[in-house]
């Protein structure tokens, strides 16, 4: 058994758990002075049946810890299979807008290649008629360089009979003067002669209005066949652009082709696909419920399988009360006694003025930077530093069995660990959470039933996380703790199964 010393303030229990009270009188433990009336052979059998029963309520602690963390690692398989469901609507919904761009991408590569072809018919048409062009204008060309020799054939011809014309004035004034001399005879010759001159006087004066009005036809000729020329060029420019246009709006046509074929075979590729994820996400989603239906099973038996082993931890407990000496029997007086103990210190604390009362029940947590995992102080912690210790370390060094003595608030925040268990940090969080668990708050089911029992005493069996995956079966009794009829929080002891 425990060398543990027992106190000097007495433990006072009742037969019945639910009727005890923390300083509910001095009648004798049931347990020192046992019913006369139960023959040692009953309680042999009895003792027989309640160590059966702890040994049965360790099993189901054992098998409720496996249903929790299988519980747990399934949460974890739901979660990441939801995400699944998700990520496969998701899938599918892109998978439809990829679908619809796709078709969209079909219609409008088969309009546009529509529209392109409409385009190189019109260029076609328009490539013609700029060639149709090129040759008239050629031919007009062709013409006014004609006309420009028939210009100058005129101007020949005006030349030939202005020549005529001088040498008939010539021969009139000659005429002239040969009738003057014959006299009287020659009067009439003379006015023959004078008409023949004033009509080659006419004569070469219409040859010279000829010979100015052919220079500015020729002229305006020369501007005519120039104006051609560079239409002409103009247009041999403007039939290659629109024959390099004709290029490319085949080019581009081919390749709208191309666009086209393609869209529709990613449209009739999508659309097996989808078919495919419609099928995925109907199997995904089956998985996904069937994966519901269990975890919800897991979670009825993880709840059922705690509530029998918290039945069979109160039936040990009452059985350890009544007069028989159980395994559990020292623990739950030890640990009243402790609580009595931690509850007398912090009351002298506050009458010594060391702390405030307000500060012992501020249960405001301030996180220690660059804890892994995360450490927290509280406005007690310090006083807790000063005053744990002495109560707990002797206890757990006294006592093989007992693994730690610890005292919590209502939260779970367990301020002082034993020395064991307050190393500092490195740089390991596995380490970190096996051998740094004070100043950490144990939220967990044991964690927040011990520090939140207004009962006299808790006793409940658990494994206990170490840290990478390390379970150890334990049991955990716990008593309140109230400073100044105000309810602080418990302490805890846990020590191994035996």
């Amino acid at each position: 058994m425990f060398k543990f010393s027992k106190s000097s303030r007495a433990v006072h229990m009742d037969t019945d758990h639910e009727a005890f009270d923390r300083g509910s009188g001095d009648t004798e433990s049931e347990l020192d002075n046992p019913d006369s009336s139960v023959s040692p052979i009953d309680q042999q059998l009895i003792s027989d049946v309640v160590h059966d029963l702890g040994d049965l309520g360790q099993d189901m602690a054992e098998l409720a810890g496996e249903i929790e963390l299988i519980n747990k690692e399934t949460s974890d398989c739901f979660q990441s299979l939801s995400d699944l469901v998700k990520a496969s609507g998701e899938v599918k919904a892109s998978n439809d807008q990829i679908m619809n761009a796709a078709s969209r991408s079909f219609e409008i590569a088969q309009t546009t290649s529509q529209e392109v072809v409409q385009s190189r018919e019109m260029i076609d048409v328009t490539l013609g008629k700029v060639s149709e062009l090129v040759e008239s204008v050629t031919g007009i060309n062709s013409q006014l360089q004609g006309l420009q020799s028939a210009f100058s054939s005129v101007r020949d011809v005006a030349a030939a009979i202005d020549a005529i014309a001088r040498q008939t004035n010539l021969l009139a004034l000659n005429a002239t003067i040969e009738a003057a001399r014959a006299g009287e005879a020659g009067k009439g010759f003379a006015v023959v002669a004078a008409e023949v001159k004033e009509l080659a006087a006419q004569t070469s004066k219409a040859t010279e209005t000829i010979g100015s009005t052919l220079s500015d036809l020729d002229q305006e000729a020369e501007a005519l066949i120039d104006l051609s020329g560079r239409a002409t060029g103009y247009m041999d420019e403007v039939e290659k652009s629109t024959a390099s246009v004709h290029g490319l709006i085949t080019g581009l046509d081919e390749a709208f082709q191309t666009i086209r074929e393609s869209s529709e075979s990613i449209e009739g590729q999508v659309s097996e696909a989808n078919g495919t994820i419609e099928t995925l996400v109907g199997d995904v989603d089956s998985v996904h419920k069937a994966f519901d239906a269990t975890h919800s099973g897991l979670n009825r038996a993880s709840e059922r399988m705690i509530k029998s082993v918290a039945a069979a931890d109160r039936m040990v407990a009452r059985s350890s009360i009544s007069g028989i000496e159980t395994d559990d029997t020292f623990c739950i007086k030890t640990i009243q006694t402790l609580a009595n103990q931690v509850a007398d210190a912090f009351e002298a604390e506050v009458r010594a003025g060391r702390i405030s009362e307000t500060d012992l029940f501020d249960m405001t947590y301030t996180p220690i930077v660059g804890t892994d995992p995360e450490q927290v102080m509280a406005p007690f912690t310090t006083m807790t530093d000063r005053v744990m210790p002495a109560i707990q370390e002797p206890v757990v060094a006294e006592n093989d069995v007992i693994v730690f003595v610890a005292a919590i608030d209502r939260n779970g925040y367990l301020p002082t660990h034993n020395k064991v268990f307050s190393k500092p940090q490195g740089d390991d969080p596995i380490w970190n959470a096996a051998n740094c668990r004070n100043r950490r708050i144990f939220n967990d089911r044991v964690g927040l039933s011990a520090g939140q029992n207004t009962e006299p005493f808790l006793l409940q069996t658990y494994r206990r996380d170490m840290g990478g995956g390390t379970f150890v079966l334990m049991k955990d009794v716990s008593a309140p703790v109230y400073v100044r009829g105000r309810h602080w929080g418990g302490v805890r002891m846990g020590y191994r199964v035996t």
